[in-house]
């Protein structure tokens, strides 16, 4: 037996009404601070606040002071960031934070997590799957791991990467969340036989702490970082007594960096990597730059990037 003509009128009056609770419901229950905040232009907040690891410091030994464990001491700097802003369990409350930090560089340069090479240093497989496995072995989440850049990946870390290379909205996101972190790799290389070949010899991990303002001027493509291979403070004046001397801390033109658009560029194979054909690339200059290679470099390129935010 069919509805009559104003039974189903009524039907449908109901069903909109409840609809428009429901939608209602939603609109109100929505919590704006859950919406992505904008990215500011310019953001040093962390500057101040993330911990400085020296590789050259003489109380360390080669296994973490050379000059090829920069990822796992870049990586420990955004860590011991974290423990000290509402993720202590990365790093138990020592009596030395100096050599908690050491035996945190070696943790992660083990072979239980990014099994570092001495010589060749971390590839960013193994930068990746270490970073995981330690962040969830004591007891948090990479609410996200992504990786932007054209080195290879191994199969089992391939869906982390979010494109070719970095973008600097990516970048500058991650930096100024609270709970994200920015390691920048760092190419260097020497030139090929024709103007956009290059080859690819070393490289260098350093921890973006901020972007856009060096303290005297703005740029979109400015950004500060915490490098390893540089004291956290630089000496003023004469020595006194061969060994005193007056120090300052950086400045935030000291830790900066800038990237300059170079467009294509060919990366000659070598004995570890095929060549690549890459589209775009960044040039990389700057006070921030030094690394602790030994051998001289012509340019130094974006390679990389890898992104964590982490969640409890």
């Amino acid at each position: 037996m069919n509805a009559c003509p104003t039974s189903r009128l009524i039907s449908l009056a109901w069903l909109a009404f409840l609809l428009s609770l429901i939608f209602a419901a939603k609109t109100f229950a929505a919590d704006p601070t859950t919406q992505p905040a904008p990215i500011p232009d310019t953001y040093i907040a962390k500057v101040a606040l993330t911990p400085h690891f020296y590789q050259r410091n003489p109380r360390w030994d080669l296994r973490t002071a050379g000059e090829n464990y920069c990822v796992p001491t870049a990586t420990s700097n955004a860590l011991i960031y974290f423990a000290e802003n509402g993720f202590p369990n990365l790093l138990p409350d020592p009596d030395d934070k100096e050599l908690a930090q050491i035996e945190l560089i070696r943790t992660l340069a083990s072979d239980q997590f990014m099994a570092t090479n001495p010589n060749t240093g971390t590839s960013p497989s193994l930068f990746l799957f270490g970073l995981r496995k330690y962040v969830e072995k004591r007891g948090y989440k990479c609410a996200r791991l992504e990786y932007a850049g054209w080195r290879r990946l191994r199969a089992d870390q391939r869906s982390t990467q979010v494109a070719n290379e970095p973008d600097f909205n990516w970048l500058k996101a991650a930096i100024a969340n609270p709970n994200g972190a920015a390691i920048l790799e760092i190419g260097h290389y020497v030139h090929g036989k024709t103007p956009n070949e290059w080859k690819r010899i070393s490289g260098h991990a350093m921890l973006a702490i901020g972007y856009g303002t060096d303290g005297n001027q703005t740029n979109p493509n400015l950004f500060l970082v915490d490098n390893s291979a540089v004291e956290a403070r630089v000496g003023i004046g004469p020595r006194v007594l061969s060994t005193i001397r007056q120090s300052r801390p950086l400045t935030l033109a000291e830790q900066s960096i800038l990237f300059t658009r170079s467009g294509p560029m060919s990366v000659l194979p070598t004995p570890t990597a095929k060549p690549r054909d890459l589209p775009e690339s960044y040039q990389v200059t700057g006070p921030g730059m030094p690394s602790l290679q030994t051998h001289t470099y012509d340019a130094a390129f974006l390679d990389g990037a890898v992104v964590l935010i982490i969640d409890k």
